[in-house]
């Protein structure tokens, strides 16, 4: 299952374009086009009512049109739905105070000082403002010192870059800024950079060598997203959380290491790393999310500590770690993670005395359970817990305890002691 990306969809530009021989497409506003050529067709539907005069007009439409396909052809070099083609050696402004120029071997240079624009997914253009660079074949990017922040979608969909440099003047890289940049094998995101938006770098298919800035404080949603080179990930002291579907589908990766600052894991995170074998999640880590690790099937050593009280659910659904799990209440840590197996003769199940949780959908599906004794030490119950047969159950809880508010908000059935 995956989560739909929520992108903003304002008045304003997509990045999508092509270099054709020594140009390349950039995005601008849309010139002012004269349609002279279909006026010079239409003068053409006089009546002739002799055959010379018949005979002279076809060759005076003949001449009429070919001029009018060599006007049309030379406008389309130059221009294409409110795109219009630049050259080597031309340049525009991607800010207040930043520009592009478009060099060399498809070098393209951000210089400047001050934030980029930021671009959205929309092929209309209504803003000036909203005039930029696109990047089919734009080989490199090289920002200079003095640029303090990549605008959202800045960089969106140059399939062909391979390169960028990014100065230690950056503060902020925004949402979308390298989305499907296919062709990027490595980056370096410099210690200046404290805020990486959502999907900056997801559908990087080809990037293998990543350093991550030391001074982010979170990894959000869906950055690293379905980059199927990396092949290992150190996540930076100092982050505290990680995103929903992070780095999901990351299919080569095989290393992942988590520092101690760290304090939630999100929704699949790490949903579909299938060759990922172990991790270890360090004692700082408090909250798991759903499906967080479903679906990394080689995944059979799994660290967890008792630090980790809340759970989704299918957190290790598809993994051998679960596999390997014997019959019976499943624990993941000191989390009820669900039951495994067929339906045992004793409909009562009695959670072990240290139990700290219970994980989101842990009993959903096991509508034979008809009585359930929740320890004391039980403070987090997750979502769905127990969804199909809520009414059927007998919750045994201690006076005072999570376990009975829980079953009070919920009305299941309850005996407090």
């Amino acid at each position: 299952m995956l989560k739909t990306k929520n992108k903003k969809i304002l008045s304003a530009v997509l990045a999508a374009a092509v270099l054709c021989g020594s140009a390349a497409v950039f995005t601008g506003c849309q010139n002012g086009s004269s349609d002279t050529t279909s006026g010079s067709q239409n003068d053409n539907s006089t009546e002739i009512s002799n055959t010379e005069e018949s005979s002279n007009d076809t060759q005076s439409k003949d001449d009429s049109e070919t001029v009018s396909d060599e006007e049309s052809t030379e406008s389309s070099e130059n221009e294409s739905d409110g795109y219009w083609l630049a050259e080597i050696g031309d340049s525009g402004t991607c800010g207040e105070n930043v520009k592009w120029e478009l060099r060399e071997n498809g070098e393209l240079v951000i210089s400047g000082s001050g934030d980029m624009y930021d671009y959205f997914t929309k092929d209309v253009v209504t803003d000036p403002k909203d005039t930029k660079f696109t990047g089919h074949n734009i080989q490199t990017v090289t920002i200079e010192k003095g640029v303090s922040s990549i605008g959202n979608n800045a960089f969106h969909g140059f399939a062909d870059m391979t390169s960028i440099t990014i100065p230690d003047s950056v503060t902020s890289i925004g949402e979308y800024a390298f989305e499907d940049c296919q062709g990027l094998t490595s980056i370096n995101i410099p210690d200046s950079v404290t805020s990486i938006g959502m999907a900056a770098f997801f559908g990087c298919t080809g990037l293998n060598d990543l350093h991550i800035s030391n001074s982010l404080t979170e990894i959000g949603d869906f950055i690293f997203d379905s980059c199927e080179e990396l092949t290992s990930i150190t996540i930076p002291d100092g982050v505290t959380s990680i995103g929903d579907m992070a780095f999901s589908s990351c299919d080569r990766l095989t290393s992942i290491t988590i520092p101690d600052s760290v304090t939630s894991i999100g929704e699949y995170a790490f949903q579909n790393c299938p060759v990922l074998t172990s991790v270890t999640i360090p004692d700082s880590v408090t909250t798991i999310e759903f499906g967080a690790f479903e679906d990394c099937e080689l995944l059979a050593n799994i660290t967890i500590p008792d630090s980790v009280t809340n759970m989704g659910g299918l957190v290790f659904n598809n993994t051998l770690w679960y596999e390997k799990q014997p019959d019976g209440v499943v624990y993941a840590g000191k989390v009820a993670y669900g039951y495994k197996g067929d339906e045992p003769s004793d409909t009562n199940v009695v959670l072990k005395d240290d139990t700290v949780g219970i994980a989101g959908s842990a009993f959903k599906l096991e509508t034979w359970i008809t009585s359930m004794t929740v320890p004391e030490s039980v403070k987090n119950i997750g979502l769905e817990a127990f969804e199909n047969y809520i009414t059927h159950i007998v919750m045994y809880v201690k006076s005072g305890s999570a376990a009975e508010t829980y079953a009070k908000e919920n009305n299941i059935p309850f005996v407090a002691e």
